[in-house]
């Protein structure tokens, strides 16, 4: 974690992925990728450091299809 200028904490965000080992023969978590802060911006950024092999070739959705409280889908009989 890090203080600003401001005072106000920024943390240290790392996306971590399971990824084989040099001899394949395991696998170990490794960072693919960092979330960073910049300039006055207070969302970070992501920066990609390897790429990333999701399940299925893509990411996850952001959201659940009917919504998280299903409130996207029409449930009426």
């Amino acid at each position: 974690m890090m203080i600003d200028e401001r005072g106000d904490a920024e943390g240290n965000y790392t996306v971590m992925a399971l990824l084989e080992t040099e001899n394949s023969t395991r696998s170990r978590m490794r960072p693919v990728a960092r979330f960073t802060h910049q300039g006055s911006n207070d969302l970070p950024s992501l920066r990609l450091e390897r790429e990333i092999n999701w399940i299925a070739g893509k990411p996850p959705r952001s959201e659940p299809e009917c919504g998280f409280d299903g409130e996207k889908c029409d449930t009426t009989p």
